[in-house]
């Protein structure tokens, strides 16, 4: 009887060891992967789909933006009717050079535009007849070495201290009733749902990405009426922060 038994257990041992065995690959491999994750499980979670079978296009997590634009160059005080800061409707190139302390970013006949400082000079017959002021991130587009580019920050504002990118009421509290106002529909490329026309100014007011409506460019020219008062009338330049 102890035989019998004995040899039913070796019998047994003999089975399970089978069975074992072919759950490994010609390789010993087993054919299953362990129990504990390994890297490559990790990375191949964030594959991106569409990847072919066994060769899957994995996710490549792109490094954090490291720069934050900061104003430069000198505080400018925007006054309407008149220009920018020391930097006046009818002056020359080379008087935004000098007051800006630096050449044009890009420059044309009929353009000095400064991408990082995000102020656009306009020039008919070499002095200047309009300024923009834009918000951070609209196109700017190519800088000098051909590349598509976005407008940095304007260092400056209404006096005392109104910026670009400031909400829309805030800036709307502060320079008062405008001649008019208009809708802009449609997507445009500085996103601009509306405009505000004041006499010597139009103010425009840009849906930025968090969705929120700010100040986001202002257009300074010659007021039409002679001897007008501008909106916002103009303090002093900012003391630089």
């Amino acid at each position: 009887m102890r035989r019998t038994l004995e040899t039913a257990l070796t019998l047994a041992l003999l089975l399970l060891a089978g069975v074992g065995c072919k759950s490994r690959d010609k390789d010993d491999t087993p054919t299953h992967p362990s129990a504990a994750p390994s890297a490559s499980i990790i990375v191949n979670a964030f594959a991106r789909p569409g990847g072919t079978s066994g060769s899957p296009s994995k996710y490549v997590p792109q490094p954090a933006a490291t720069r934050i634009p900061i104003p430069t160059g000198p505080r400018l005080a925007i006054l309407p009717g008149k220009g920018v800061g020391p930097i006046r409707i009818g002056a020359t190139r080379a008087t935004i050079e000098r007051q800006m302390d630096r050449p044009c970013d890009v420059a044309t006949e009929t353009l000095c535009r400064y991408i990082g400082r995000a102020v656009d000079f306009h020039l008919t017959g070499g002095v200047v007849d309009k300024v923009v002021v834009h918000r951070r991130d609209r196109p700017a587009g190519k800088n000098k070495a051909g590349e598509d580019s976005l407008f940095g920050i304007f260092n400056g504002g209404f006096p005392p201290d109104f910026e670009v990118m400031m909400k829309q009421q805030v800036i709307m509290d502060h320079l008062g009733p405008s001649v008019r106002q208009e809708k802009v529909t449609g997507d445009n490329p500085n996103h601009t749902v509306e405009r505000h026309y004041y006499d010597g100014m139009t103010v425009e007011y840009d849906r930025y990405d968090n969705g929120q409506v700010v100040l986001g460019g202002v257009i300074i020219e010659k007021p039409t009426a002679p001897g007008a008062a501008p909106a916002a009338s103009p303090a002093p330049t900012p003391s630089s922060k």
